[in-house]
Protein backbone atom coordinates (compact mmCIF):
# COMPACT_ATOMS: atom_id res chain seq x y z
CA UNK A 1 0.00 0.00 0.00
CA UNK A 2 1.35 3.45 -0.86
CA UNK A 3 2.35 5.91 1.84
CA UNK A 4 -0.25 8.40 0.56
CA UNK A 5 -3.06 5.84 0.81
CA UNK A 6 -1.90 4.77 4.29
CA UNK A 7 -1.93 8.42 5.35
CA UNK A 8 -5.46 8.91 4.00
CA UNK A 9 -6.70 5.75 5.78
CA UNK A 10 -5.02 6.82 9.03
CA UNK A 11 -6.66 10.25 8.78
CA UNK A 12 -10.10 8.78 8.13
CA UNK A 13 -9.66 6.30 11.01
CA UNK A 14 -8.63 9.09 13.37
CA UNK A 15 -11.63 11.23 12.33
CA UNK A 16 -13.99 8.27 12.75
CA UNK A 17 -12.64 7.47 16.21
CA UNK A 18 -12.98 11.11 17.29
CA UNK A 19 -16.53 11.23 15.89
CA UNK A 20 -17.45 7.98 17.66
CA UNK A 21 -16.04 9.26 20.96
CA UNK A 22 -17.78 12.66 20.81
CA UNK A 23 -21.06 11.17 19.61
CA UNK A 24 -21.07 8.44 22.24
CA UNK A 25 -20.25 10.99 24.95
CA UNK A 26 -23.07 13.32 23.85
CA UNK A 27 -25.61 10.51 23.43
CA UNK A 28 -24.47 8.96 26.70
CA UNK A 29 -25.11 12.20 28.60
CA UNK A 30 -28.60 12.52 27.12
CA UNK A 31 -29.41 8.89 27.82
CA UNK A 32 -28.19 9.17 31.41
CA UNK A 33 -30.60 12.10 31.85
CA UNK A 34 -33.52 10.14 30.35
CA UNK A 35 -32.81 7.08 32.49
CA UNK A 36 -32.14 9.12 35.63
CA UNK A 37 -35.22 11.32 35.37
CA UNK A 38 -37.53 8.46 34.41
CA UNK A 39 -36.24 6.52 37.41
CA UNK A 40 -36.79 9.53 39.67
CA UNK A 41 -40.34 10.04 38.36
CA UNK A 42 -41.07 6.33 38.81
CA UNK A 43 -39.84 6.35 42.40
CA UNK A 44 -41.78 9.47 43.33
CA UNK A 45 -44.96 8.30 41.61
CA UNK A 46 -44.81 4.89 43.28
CA UNK A 47 -44.24 6.45 46.70
CA UNK A 48 -47.07 8.94 46.23
CA UNK A 49 -49.36 6.57 44.35
CA UNK A 50 -50.18 9.36 41.91
CA UNK A 51 -49.99 7.49 38.61
CA UNK A 52 -52.04 4.60 37.31
CA UNK A 53 -50.43 1.22 36.62
CA UNK A 54 -50.34 1.70 32.83
CA UNK A 55 -48.47 4.99 33.13
CA UNK A 56 -46.00 3.42 35.56
CA UNK A 57 -45.40 0.61 33.07
CA UNK A 58 -44.84 3.13 30.29
CA UNK A 59 -42.30 5.03 32.41
CA UNK A 60 -40.58 1.74 33.20
CA UNK A 61 -40.44 1.02 29.46
CA UNK A 62 -38.85 4.44 28.85
CA UNK A 63 -36.23 3.66 31.47
CA UNK A 64 -35.53 0.17 30.07
CA UNK A 65 -35.26 1.55 26.54
CA UNK A 66 -32.83 4.20 27.74
CA UNK A 67 -30.69 1.56 29.44
CA UNK A 68 -30.68 -0.54 26.28
CA UNK A 69 -29.67 2.50 24.21
CA UNK A 70 -26.84 3.20 26.68
CA UNK A 71 -25.58 -0.36 26.18
CA UNK A 72 -25.74 0.07 22.41
CA UNK A 73 -23.78 3.34 22.53
CA UNK A 74 -21.16 1.73 24.78
CA UNK A 75 -20.86 -1.23 22.38
CA UNK A 76 -20.40 1.12 19.42
CA UNK A 77 -17.65 2.95 21.28
CA UNK A 78 -15.91 -0.34 22.05
CA UNK A 79 -16.21 -1.30 18.39
CA UNK A 80 -14.67 1.99 17.28
CA UNK A 81 -11.72 1.33 19.57
CA UNK A 82 -11.03 -1.98 17.85
CA UNK A 83 -9.58 0.03 14.94
CA UNK A 84 -6.75 1.31 17.14
CA UNK A 85 -6.02 -2.01 18.80
CA UNK A 86 -3.14 -4.28 17.85
CA UNK A 87 -4.55 -7.63 16.74
CA UNK A 88 -2.81 -10.69 18.18
CA UNK A 89 -3.85 -13.22 15.54
CA UNK A 90 -3.52 -16.88 16.46
CA UNK A 91 -5.44 -20.15 16.35
CA UNK A 92 -8.22 -19.91 18.95
CA UNK A 93 -10.09 -22.91 20.34
CA UNK A 94 -13.65 -21.60 20.59
CA UNK A 95 -14.60 -24.15 23.27
CA UNK A 96 -11.89 -22.69 25.53
CA UNK A 97 -13.01 -19.15 24.71
CA UNK A 98 -16.56 -20.03 25.75
CA UNK A 99 -15.26 -21.67 28.93
CA UNK A 100 -13.20 -18.56 29.82
CA UNK A 101 -16.21 -16.32 29.17
CA UNK A 102 -18.36 -18.53 31.42
CA UNK A 103 -15.75 -18.31 34.17
CA UNK A 104 -15.67 -14.53 33.80
CA UNK A 105 -19.47 -14.36 34.11
CA UNK A 106 -19.79 -17.07 36.80
CA UNK A 107 -21.31 -14.76 39.42
CA UNK A 108 -23.96 -13.47 37.02
CA UNK A 109 -24.70 -16.99 35.74
CA UNK A 110 -25.15 -18.27 39.30
CA UNK A 111 -27.26 -15.22 40.21
CA UNK A 112 -29.70 -16.03 37.41
CA UNK A 113 -29.47 -19.77 38.08
CA UNK A 114 -28.70 -20.11 34.37
CA UNK A 115 -27.31 -23.08 32.51
CA UNK A 116 -25.01 -22.10 29.62
CA UNK A 117 -24.49 -24.83 27.02
CA UNK A 118 -22.93 -25.00 23.58
CA UNK A 119 -22.19 -27.61 20.98
CA UNK A 120 -18.65 -28.65 20.06
CA UNK A 121 -17.03 -25.64 18.42
CA UNK A 122 -14.10 -25.48 15.97
CA UNK A 123 -10.84 -23.64 16.26
CA UNK A 124 -10.54 -20.41 14.27
CA UNK A 125 -7.86 -17.90 13.38
CA UNK A 126 -8.39 -14.65 15.27
CA UNK A 127 -7.58 -12.56 18.33
CA UNK A 128 -8.25 -14.72 21.41
CA UNK A 129 -9.01 -11.75 23.70
CA UNK A 130 -11.54 -10.29 21.26
CA UNK A 131 -13.22 -13.65 20.68
CA UNK A 132 -13.47 -14.27 24.43
CA UNK A 133 -14.96 -10.79 24.83
CA UNK A 134 -17.56 -11.59 22.15
CA UNK A 135 -18.64 -14.73 24.01
CA UNK A 136 -18.71 -12.85 27.35
CA UNK A 137 -20.95 -10.18 25.76
CA UNK A 138 -23.24 -12.86 24.30
CA UNK A 139 -23.57 -14.51 27.71
CA UNK A 140 -24.13 -11.14 29.36
CA UNK A 141 -26.89 -10.24 26.89
CA UNK A 142 -28.52 -13.65 27.26
CA UNK A 143 -28.59 -13.21 31.04
CA UNK A 144 -30.00 -9.67 30.80
CA UNK A 145 -32.87 -10.76 28.60
CA UNK A 146 -33.54 -14.15 30.22
CA UNK A 147 -36.95 -14.56 31.79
Amino acid sequence: MSKKLESIIDGITKEYNEFAYVTSHDLGASLRAVVGFSDLILQRAQEAGTLDEKTLQQLDLIKASGLKAQETVAALLRLSRLNTRHWDMTVVALNKAVQHAQEEKAVEIDGKNADITSTELPSVFGDAAVIKRVFAELIDNALKFAR
